[in-house]
């Protein structure tokens, strides 16, 4: 339970709650462990669906990886990636896998977490191996972000000499950091903000104390690089979305050709 007075400095400062979050990330290894023999079947299909996706994306070809980070959510958000060709967001999954939460795409259902976690399985797959992590945040303003729990995740996508938060969820929006916390959208019409919260990564075994110091002043570095521009990212993910509106037909051959193997992840994680 994280304190109600809670303030992302507080544990920097802390023995006692970095001890705690540590713990907790301990005990959430192990029951990733226990999730990987429970649904061993369901896992190892997903992960052969994933490479499918890879070879897919591979062969639609992509420039960078935020053009290809933008293909994924263009094939998430249109059903393609979900057995039935339909998605229905804003759903909690009540039997996910949470060492794979990408199977609740693949079942047709998803909420934020479920689009992160795929973008990150297709990312780290051996097929196509592009840089990134998830980034767990607050989504809201900074006068009040660092004293809120987190409640939303993004990826974060390298493009050329910098790191980005890419939103797939809420329509492939684009964040750059403005400090070791703070990440703002790369949109002059808009202000929109998210919060770094780095607790929840040791809570999740994700990362440990001294891990987390790291990342927080490599954040403080790419906050002081120039950002990608506003009309260039645009250009890229207009790009994305005209190509993958173009191979429709090939797209609709992908999802006919891999209905089996979907078939089978929802099989054998509905029947555990």
């Amino acid at each position: 339970m994280i304190p109600k007075a809670w303030d992302e400095r507080h544990y920097l400062l802390n023995e006692e709650e970095i001890i705690r979050y540590e713990d907790s990330g301990r005990y959430h290894k192990e029951k990733f462990f226990d999730e990987k023999i429970k649904y061993k079947k369901a896992i190892g299909y997903y992960d052969e669906f994933i490479d499918e996706v890879a070879k897919l994306l591979k062969d639609l070809g992509y420039s960078s990886g935020l053009e290809c980070a933008n293909m994924v959510s263009y094939l998430i958000k249109n059903g393609f990636l979900s057995v039935d060709g339909v998605l229905k967001e804003d759903v909690f999954d009540k039997k996910e896998i949470y060492h794979r939460l990408g199977t609740s795409i693949v079942k047709g259902i998803s909420d934020y977490r479920n689009y992160v976690n795929m973008l990150f399985d297709i990312f780290t797959c051996d097929r196509i191996d592009f840089p990134t992590d998830r980034l767990y945040c607050y989504k809201g303003t900074p006068k009040y972000g660092l004293s809120r729990e987190a409640n939303y995740a993004v990826n974060l996508v390298l493009h050329g000499l910098n790191v980005y938060a890419f939103d797939s969820y809420d329509n492939n929006k684009l964040f750059k950091f403005d400090s070791s916390f703070v990440l703002s959208e790369i949109n002059p019409n808009t202000i929109n903000y998210l919060l770094y919260k780095p607790y929840l990564e040791m809570d999740l075994g994700e990362r440990k104390f001294n891990g987390v110091l790291r990342k927080l002043d490599s954040f403080e570095f790419l906050s002081t690089r120039p950002p990608i521009s506003y009309d260039e990212y645009k250009e890229i993910r207009d790009h994305a979305k005209n190509k993958m509106a173009s191979h429709r037909s090939d797209l609709l051959d992908f999802h006919k050709d891999n209905k089996k193997l979907m078939k089978k992840i929802v099989k054998n994680i509905n029947k555990k």
